[in-house]
């Protein structure tokens, strides 16, 4: 006899007689067997009847006939893009008689391609063999969309004429990098102002799309770039045109913008002075650029043609002889430097020192000192030429005029731009005047003449705004010097000068 394990047990019981007689109720029988533990038991049955005793037996199979119960965690059907993306959610395993059966439980999966579908059977048997399953459908199927990410802000404020994304990339979980893959749609237009819209989108191989959006703010807020067309400042002299080379002026947003340059000032060609030339530009926006260019007008050079002559064959220290017959010649005056020399110069020996050892000699303000045509003659000062002069020029309709003060400029202002060029004291090469140590006293006086050096004697005959021009005897025609060295030069030489008028 069979009995399920845990089951309740009826027995069923047993019949006794003899001969006529029923004698069941005189059977005894033992306890019935437990139904909690799988396993074959006998049953006994007895009777005793006059000093006999009688037995028989029944035997029962107490049985576990019942499956162990499987519950699968989560879901039953489910849809990945990848079978390998599965990952397990849980079950349990019970039996009524094992009990706890979770450990023992084992899955399996079986592939169906015609349907990609995977099914995962959980399989358990308990102790007596009953088996039990369980399954789980999982649908491979690529539901998944890709992954767009944007670099930079969803929301843009841009001043720059040509907006430059920040970037983005996608990923998708099976096909992996997509980022070459997306695809942008805008009504962004460059260099233009307003809100434009920016959309993102890609999709996988499945059919999955993902988009996402940016929003660009372009305002223009940037100047015009204004550039000088030629130099920053520009050099003309009087009487010249001045030709303005212009500017070019271009804009992130509006380009070439030349055309809406302003010009502001004016340039006055006939006077000396700097003068200021104003551009102006302004965008769409109203964005406005400023750009200056200073206009030099100088004084025209004036040099003038005067003869040359040069000192150094004949007369060595003869400088203040030569330049001033340069003058008389360019004045018409038909004579030559012997001739000024041997009639006309006032000359004095050269200073000399008595018994007693001091040295005495004649001033260069009344005399040349020396002789110009030797190599030891020294100087003489300007009012030794018109001193010399006068002796003669008269009879020509000319005078000698002696200057004393003022600069070179203002020598150039009054003369040389009027024709005259003018026979100045300064230095060789324009070097600084100093005090070279030599001095002697003026015969008959106390006063003694302190020797500045290197004196030399030249013709000024032009100028400009940048060099004076002279007929040097010791260097040639129009050699120009600096216009700051030789101020100074004629200075420490006393500012003296002769003009021929």
């Amino acid at each position: 006899m069979e009995i399920e394990v845990f089951g309740d047990f009826s027995d069923p019981g047993c019949k006794a007689s003899f001969l006529f007689f029923n004698l069941s109720n005189k059977i005894v029988c033992q306890d019935n067997p437990s139904t909690s533990k799988v396993g074959e038991y006998e049953q006994e049955y007895r009777l005793s009847h006059f000093g006999r005793e009688y037995a028989i037996y029944r035997t029962f199979r107490i049985v576990d006939k019942t499956p162990p119960a499987i519950q699968l965690h989560g879901d039953l059907e489910m849809t990945l893009s990848s079978i390998d993306f599965f990952e397990e959610q849980g079950y349990a395993a019970f039996d009524n008689y094992d009990g706890d059966l979770t450990s023992a439980v084992t899955a399996s999966r079986e592939y169906d391609e015609s349907t990609s579908t995977c099914i995962i059977t959980y399989t358990v048997a308990d102790s007596s063999g009953n088996a039990a399953h369980a399954q789980r459908r999982v649908s491979v199927q690529d539901v998944v969309p890709p992954q767009l990410v944007l670099q930079g802000n969803a929301e843009i404020y841009t001043h720059a004429a040509k907006f430059v994304d920040p970037g983005y990339s996608a990923w998708d979980d099976l096909e992996g990098d997509l980022t070459s893959e997306v695809l942008i749609t805008s009504n962004y237009e460059p260099c233009t102002e307003g809100d434009f819209a920016f959309t993102y989108s890609v999709s996988d191989g499945s059919g999955n799309t993902v988009s996402a959006s940016r929003l660009v703010h372009v305002s223009d807020n940037t100047p015009p770039r204004l550039s000088l067309l030629g130099n920053a400042t520009i050099k003309i002299y009087t009487g010249e045109k001045f030709a303005d080379p212009g500017v070019k002026a271009s804009d992130d947003f509006d380009g070439n913008v030349s055309d809406k340059v302003v010009t502001e000032g004016e340039v006055d060609c006939n006077t000396v002075g700097t003068y200021t030339i104003t551009y102006s530009v302004a965008d769409a926006a109203g964005n406005t650029s400023q750009l200056t260019r200073s206009v030099v007008v100088a004084a025209a050079p004036v040099i003038l043609d005067v003869p040359y002559i040069d000192q150094r064959s004949r007369w060595p220290n003869g400088c203040e002889s030569v330049s001033t017959v340069m003058a008389l010649q360019y004045a018409g005056i038909d004579i030559s430097v012997d001739t000024f020399i041997d009639n006309y110069l006032d000359m004095s020996e050269l200073p000399y020192y008595d018994d007693n050892g001091q040295r005495w000699g004649y001033s260069p303000w009344e005399y040349f000192v020396g002789d110009p045509r030797a190599s030891t003659g020294l100087c003489c000062y300007a009012p030794v030429i018109k001193k010399a002069c006068d002796k003669f020029i008269f009879s020509y309709g000319h005078s000698a005029q002696l200057i004393s003060g003022g600069t070179l400029d203002s020598l150039c202002r009054d003369y040389v731009d009027k024709g005259k060029p003018v026979v100045v004291w300064a230095t060789v090469q324009m070097k600084a005047p100093y005090l070279n140590g030599k001095k002697w006293t003026i015969v008959g006086t106390d006063t003694v003449f302190k020797w500045t050096s290197p004196v030399h004697c030249m013709l000024l005959t032009g100028h400009d705004d940048t060099y004076f021009y002279f007929n040097d005897p010791l260097s040639g025609k129009n050699v120009k010097y600096s216009r700051v060295k030789s101020e100074t030069a004629f200075a420490g030489m006393f500012s003296q000068a002769i003009v021929i008028s």
